[in-house]
Parts: C-alpha cells; sequence; structure tokens
C-alpha cells in the first residue's frame, strides 16, 4: 500500500503479486453420497468424508437471480484435514488450467471456484478459507472452506450428479460425487450460514459489530482530516489503483496501459473499517489503523 502527502513525491508501494502455478495429477478416490439417511440433511452431518476431507454440502443462494435470472449462485462448504502429513494447495491464476476446487456437473458442464466477490461479502469474519491463495493444512491441524460457484440453473435439475474434484500440490487429489437433488436452497448467504453453522454465524456477526461500531466524533474528526491530506495507492498485477478522499466523498482510480478508470462514491468512519458506499448502491468495507495520528490501510477495499 502507497500512502502520499497531496503533492509529494514519496513512494512506498507494497505490491499484490499473484503467483502462477501447475497442478500434478495422479490418483483419484471416489466417494458416493449413500441413499441411506436421506432424512438427514447437508446441515446436519458430512454427507461424505474421507481421510482427508469432509464434505458439508452445496447451497444455493437465492438472493442471487435478480441480477443473473438463469444462473444459480452455489456454495460448497467442508473441511480439509490430515494427521499425518501437510497439504498444501496453489494459488489461483485465471490462464492455470486447473485450481483448488472444481465441479463438473451431470459429466458435461465444469466450472471453477472464482466467485471472490461474494465470499468477500457474505463470509467475511466466518472463518471460511478460500483454497485458491495457495494456504497450507498443517498435519495435525483442519480447516474450514468454501468454494463459490456461478452455474447454469438447468444443470441443477433434478437426478443429476455434481462431481466435485480436490486438487493440491504433490499429487493431492479427492473426488466426491454429489446428488442434485441434495442441494439446499436458502434466499440469502446470511440464511445459509444461521442453519447450517449458526455457532460461526453468531461469531461472524459479533466480530462485525466490533469492527463496524460508530466512534467519538473527536476521533472522526482527526482521522477525517488525516484523509483528507493523504490519497493512498496500491497495485494489482500492473494495474495501480489510487483512492482519494474529498470532503464526504472518495474516488477510486485504476490506470494501466494508458487506460484510466473510476468510481465513488460517499464514506462513514467506523471503527476498524471506513465503509464505502459506491453510487452503484454496493458497499466495501476498507480496513484501517489510526496511530500517532496517521491512517493506514491493512488492506484493500472488501
Amino acid at each position: 500500500m502507497e500512502e502520499k502527502k497531496k503533492g509529494s513525491k514519496l513512494k512506498i508501494i507494497i505490491p499484490i503479486i499473484v503467483a502462477i502455478v501447475a497442478l500434478a495429477i495422479i490418483g483419484i478416490v471416489t466417494f458416493i453420497i449413500p441413499k441411506e439417511g436421506k432424512e438427514e440433511t447437508p446441515s446436519k452431518k458430512e454427507l461424505a468424508t474421507s481421510k482427508y476431507v469432509d464434505l458439508r454440502g452445496i447451497y444455493v443462494d437465492k438472493s442471487d437471480e435478480k441480477k443473473h435470472p438463469d444462473e444459480a449462485l452455489i456454495y460448497v462448504l467442508y473441511t480439509v484435514k490430515s494427521d499425518d502429513k501437510n497439504i498444501k494447495f496453489y494459488t489461483y491464476m485465471a490462464n492455470n488450467p486447473g485450481t483448488a476446487l472444481t465441479i463438473k456437473i451431470n459429466d458435461t458442464n465444469e466450472y471453477k471456484d472464482t466467485i471472490y466477490s461474494s465470499l468477500e461479502q457474505n463470509f467475511r469474519n466466518t472463518g471460511y478459507e478460500n483454497l485458491n491463495d495457495g494456504q497450507k493444512v498443517l498435519a495435525g491441524t483442519s480447516m474450514k472452506c468454501i468454494g463459490a460457484f456461478r452455474v447454469s440453473k438447468n444443470d441443477l435439475k433434478e437426478g443429476g450428479i455434481i462431481r466435485l474434484t480436490l486438487k493440491g500440490t504433490d499429487s493431492f487429489e479427492e473426488v466426491f460425487e454429489y446428488k442434485t437433488d441434495d442441494v439446499q436452497y436458502f434466499e440469502n448467504a446470511k440464511e445459509l450460514l444461521k442453519n447450517v453453522d449458526n455457532e460461526t454465524y453468531e461469531k461472524a456477526e459479533k466480530v462485525e459489530k466490533e469492527k463496524t461500531a460508530k466512534i467519538s466524533s473527536k476521533l472522526e474528526k482527526q482521522i477525517y482530516n488525516y484523509l483528507q491530506e493523504n490519497y493512498f495507492q496500491w497495485y494489482i498485477s500492473t494495474i495501480r489503483m489510487q483512492l482519494e478522499f474529498e470532503g464526504k466523498k472518495f474516488k477510486i482510480s485504476s490506470s494501466a496501459n494508458g487506460s484510466n478508470l473510476s468510481n465513488g462514491g460517499t464514506y462513514e468512519i467506523r471503527k476498524q473499517v471506513i465503509l464505502l458506499h459506491y453510487d452503484t448502491g454496493k458497499t466495501n468495507q476498507l480496513p484501517y489503523e489510526f496511530k500517532n495520528g496517521e491512517v493506514s490501510l491493512t488492506g484493500t477495499p472488501e
């Protein structure tokens, strides 16, 4: 992250580095969901399990239907665990042929786990990890994971089979098969979590309230004044991003190869985040710290 005094030449840039990786594929272990016990829903137990993976279930977020009427936004919740070895996953790149988790429905349409924006907005503070960031599950530990896919609604008709493939380094690969009849539908991600993992939901809500709590007018004025006098820069690959605050408005600009784009809106300063209310209606959180009279951004807009 680069912070600049307006009109200054100071440059302290921390780039976001994206790695390109290759996946090796050798063995496959397949698990079929048993017909017995259908009355016990995925929210109550794992439908499939292996030495290294517990699959909790597949869920549709119906709140996505208005923007994408012909598609379904689905979440896959699972746990990666290990008692005997470290399991490492790759960092995803668009031109890489594989990702940590992929699904193939009815042996026809294949989808990659790439719907990041939905995870950032709907599963913040939950502790669920998306394995496209090169995580490692150490021996003797476990990690709650989530994947997000947008698929054709036609793929989810009754009687279908969803084939899930999870890949890691050192030829780690496991495959599960899941019936489309067992997919559960929820009005939104919040309702999903409340019903499937209520303990995590309640903890996440508590953290969210703490981060977004209002602060004193005196402290808010100090932070406000600092934001008026400074702007911030960071890089996403070769794209330069710049954030400026002018009065009660903010603007985020991007520039690459001679092209410039910008968007913005209004903002609110809260305890641990700045709420960015875009003119499009979307709201993102910008995490920050305020120490010794200075604001430092601890992340990019979520």
